[in-house]
């Protein structure tokens, strides 16, 4: 037998023995010289046994994911710079936008009075979004055009965003329309018809508690021409009491009609004292919170899993009864709102 021959299977033998000891210390996690201060090459740096070499499973805990779930920080966006004509307003041009407003004259007096409803880029021509180079040309100066709403009047300024003072320019404003609500205006309203007399003697003929009622101010529209020149806002009310998918308990026949600038109750519409509130019963959508039926209990000791829950309105005895969406709950007084 030549040495070339005996070479080859001492090579082949070496190399059988050292992918069997690799598999053997990826499935079975050998312990490291306790001496040893250097990372093995087994190890996943965390001191965990997940390594791309355990295809089976984790031994230990300590570095599976899902027993020590890891807690990426989240990216600032505080520094971030436009780097395109058309890159949207950046964290910091939002903020300087909210100074400059704050500190104008038309609203400095009172900026908590102050509703923003729309903030946006004035994107510039397109002739000159089209003429721009990356790296060869500066951006096109920045400008900023806000929609706000200031002690019953609405206003749309131009605010200049390139280096120096921040010039804030008035726009056109339509002739007709309002701008939109936003999320401010929509949790202060929740609120509101709880200071009407009239709304709080309706819940007590109905015999509900003010702290278990939602009301959503949700069907903004125009409501005649007694009403003109004023922004103005239906709420529906709801009750809370035994169950988080409100939306299937609504108080019949009770709405509210709410100045959105001022929040004063304009009037009260009471016409269902007699339709009964749907009850609570089997009305939560949630895992948990209501007791499964025997099908669904059945299904969960075949299939080892719990079904979603189909809610039910079960109105008393000669009520109406309809199917409603589930929703977010706006607290009522005594209440919070989410």
């Amino acid at each position: 037998m030549d040495h070339s021959t005996s070479l080859l299977r001492l090579i082949f033998l070496a190399l059988g023995a050292a992918l069997v000891v690799l598999v053997v210390r990826s499935a079975f996690r050998l312990p490291g010289d306790i001496d040893t201060t250097t990372t093995s090459l087994f190890d996943d740096g965390n001191g965990g046994s997940c390594t791309r070499f355990s295809p089976w499973a984790c031994r230990q805990g300590r570095g599976d994911p899902r027993s020590n779930p890891s807690n990426p920080r989240r990216p600032s966006h505080e520094s971030d710079v436009p780097r395109h004509p058309l890159d949207p307003l950046t964290v910091r041009e939002v903020n300087r936008v909210r100074e400059l407003l704050r500190a104008h004259p038309l609203f400095a007096s009172a900026p908590s009075s102050l509703f923003v409803h729309s903030l946006e880029l004035d994107e510039p021509e397109k002739s000159v979004v089209k003429s721009w180079r990356k790296g060869a040309d500066p951006l096109p100066p920045r400008r900023a055009v806000a929609v706000v709403r200031f002690r019953g009047e609405s206003h749309v300024l131009g605010v200049d965003l390139s280096e120096g003072d921040g010039a804030v320019t008035p726009l056109p404003v339509p002739a007709s329309g309002y701008p939109m609500m936003n999320m401010d205006e929509q949790t202060s309203l929740c609120f509101a018809p709880f200071k009407d007399e009239a709304f709080n003697a309706s819940l007590l003929r109905r015999g509900v508690r003010a702290s278990d009622v939602a009301c959503l101010p949700i069907s903004l529209g125009w409501y005649g021409p007694a009403e003109e020149n004023r922004r103005l806002i239906k709420s529906q009310c709801f009750s809370t009491e035994g169950t988080a998918n409100f939306y299937m308990r609504p108080i019949e026949g009770l709405t509210v009609l709410v100045d959105m600038d001022t929040a004063e109750v304009l009037h009260v519409s009471d016409r269902g004292a007699g339709i009964p509130i749907p009850a609570a019963a089997n009305t939560d959508y949630r895992h948990g919170h209501s007791a499964p039926t025997p099908a669904e209990a059945q299904a969960q000791g075949r299939h080892g899993y719990q079904t979603v829950r189909v809610p039910s309105m079960e109105p008393p005895a000669g009520g109406p009864g309809s199917s409603w969406s589930t929703g977010t709950r706006c607290g009522g007084a005594g209440g919070s709102s989410t």
